[in-house]
């Protein structure tokens, strides 16, 4: 049962980091899919399809978990990220993130079910945002640039390319809201490094939030691909606990 929890604590936190296919060209509509590890067990596969207007967007992401992971998060994890464009940047309007989960009918019988995992809705006209989790409902300050963690990566290499060689190297900071709490990372390019997935080998460039001797996260950006995210990382190295990986399985097919 150990094993089981720390399983399913992990993979709990991963659909709102992997998220996100996206990056400079999230807001260009295509369908990708990515692989998601446990240590080097194989544990599920990511799918994600961004739909894109001349003003609005929308990212949807859907975690299936397989194996042992499916026995302790069953069904589909949904999410989906609703933006606008506005002053030339593309402002997060909402999240919904849902699951789907079985559910009794009658002595014998069953069908499925959605439940809303949590919600937020954006009011940058004030200057905040009203998260929802479970029975929890908060209002947080937010600024122009805060997003749900789903959508971090997307703003990662969004903001990552147009930054200056020195802002790079510094480090940008994310302000995201996670569930019902605002969180920021700082992610540094450390430097180029050969990612090997299943569809290829890329020239990567490696952001790091927090130290990489210690707990961290990591995405890399592969030049071959104008700078799409690849992989993901929330890497462990000086803790016993198994770190969960992410690779790209599909190319993105843009539409």
């Amino acid at each position: 049962m150990p094993l089981l929890t720390s399983l399913m604590n992990k993979l709990s936190l991963l659909l709102a980091l992997t998220i996100f296919s996206g990056a400079a060209l999230a807001f260009k509509s295509h369908n990708t899919e990515y692989e998601v590890f446990w240590g080097d067990r194989s544990v599920g596969t990511l799918a994600v399809e961004a739909t894109a207007g001349e003003d609005t967007a929308t990212v949807v992401s859907k975690l299936n978990a397989h194996g042992i992971a499916a026995a302790v998060m069953p069904g589909t994890r949904t999410q989906t990220s609703q933006f606008i464009k506005a002053d030339g940047d593309w402002q997060q309007q909402s999240l919904l993130a849902t699951r789907t989960k079985r559910v009794k009918v009658g002595l014998r019988g069953s069908r499925e079910e959605e439940a809303v995992m949590n919600t937020i809705e954006f009011d940058h006209a004030n200057g905040k945002a009203v998260a929802t989790e479970k029975k929890d409902t908060v209002t947080l300050e937010v600024d122009a640039k805060t997003a749900d963690r789903q959508s971090l990566m997307l703003l990662v290499t969004e903001r990552w390319k147009a930054a200056s060689e020195e802002e790079r190297k510094a480090g940008i900071p994310y302000t995201f809201i996670n569930g019902i709490k605002l969180r920021t990372y700082t992610f540094r390019e450390v430097r180029t490094e050969t990612l090997e997935t299943d569809v290829g080998t890329f020239n990567a460039v490696k952001l790091v939030h927090g130290s990489e001797d210690d707990k961290h996260t990591v995405v890399w950006l592969a030049e071959e691909l104008d700078y799409f995210p690849v992989g993901f990382d929330k890497a462990r190295p000086r803790s016993k606990g198994v770190s969960v990986t992410t690779r790209i399985s599909q190319l993105p097919e843009f539409k």
